[in-house]
């Protein structure tokens, strides 16, 4: 039985009265006219902490015409998991790219959620297919090429058919 204002009165299942049409009334203004006093407070402390807190991105080498570049680490995943998104049956959870000498890409793990019922290695194939050109674009040629074995595509959990 939902509690509402109308049903108030009446008593549930187990025979125990609910709570008075009054007291529901009243308890409903009180919650609404909850203000915490120091909530202004706590909210100005937290805007100002998370505007100066950074996200960590490690430097990785590009190969630009005019010579070496670094990329960020988090751009590479954001156009990774742009790209990796077109991939029917599949949801992207997580990107991790490793970072070797010198800032050299060394490999990829990607997570996902797969469909139910969908067969596994052609997600990874495209996968694997999309991030090499997205790689590519972003870095030049790149060493190690995407394979199998310098990415991994990782089944973290299974989606609803």
């Amino acid at each position: 039985m939902a509690m509402t204002p109308q049903n108030a009165h009446e008593s549930n299942e187990a025979g125990t009265a609910l709570v008075s049409d009054a007291r529901w009334a009243a308890a409903i203004t009180a919650s609404r006219a909850h203000t915490d006093a120091r909530w202004v407070e706590i909210s100005d402390r937290m805007r100002a902490r998370a505007l100066r807190v950074t996200r960590r991105s490690l430097p990785i080498t590009a190969q630009a015409p005019s010579g070496p570049v670094h990329v960020s680490e988090q751009v590479l995943i954001t156009y990774l998991r742009d790209a990796l998104t077109a991939v029917p049956g599949a949801r992207v959870d997580d990107i991790i790219i490793a970072v070797g000498a010198q800032d050299a890409y060394a490999g990829i793990t990607v997570a996902i959620s797969a469909r139910y019922g969908e067969p596994l290695l052609p997600i990874a194939d495209a996968m694997r297919d999309l991030a090499a050109a997205r790689l590519r674009d972003l870095l030049g040629d790149i060493t190690p090429p995407v394979t199998v074995t310098t990415m991994e595509v990782h089944i973290d959990d299974v989606l609803e058919a």
